[in-house]
């Protein structure tokens, strides 16, 4: 099994993208299982203390700020799974496909989404 550190895919500054331009920063690329790792959220996937949450309606996903480093992050969580899935089901569809969910941790986001479609 690969080690929690891999799965974030996301390349430290410094790195030449292939062009010949070197990084100044992260690449910007998060797992949720690095958004655990990171402070933002919580090993269950809710938010962590001090950090600004908002849950957008129209696009159900949320995104989370840290005030102290500027950052934000778009991501999807349980919520954002399970209104996806709620969708497929609502339409009839009979499956899914996702780009990746290797970030997963202890498939908090498979579970969601497969039981709010019926699996």
């Amino acid at each position: 099994m690969r080690s929690r550190a891999t799965l974030r895919w996301d390349d430290p500054a410094g790195q030449d993208d292939g062009c010949g331009n070197i990084s100044t920063v992260p690449s910007g690329d998060i797992t949720f299982w690095g958004l655990i790792d990171a402070g933002y959220l919580n090993a269950n996937g809710t938010v962590a203390a001090g950090i600004d949450h908002v849950f957008d309606a129209c696009s159900q996903t949320p995104f989370v700020y840290n005030e102290k480093t500027g950052v934000m992050i778009s991501y999807d969580d349980a919520q954002s799974f399970a209104a996806k899935g709620a969708f497929i089901k609502s339409q009839k569809l009979r499956g899914f496909a996702m780009w990746e969910a290797g970030g997963d941790s202890h498939d908090i986001l498979l579970d969601s989404i497969r039981a709010a479609v019926g699996f």
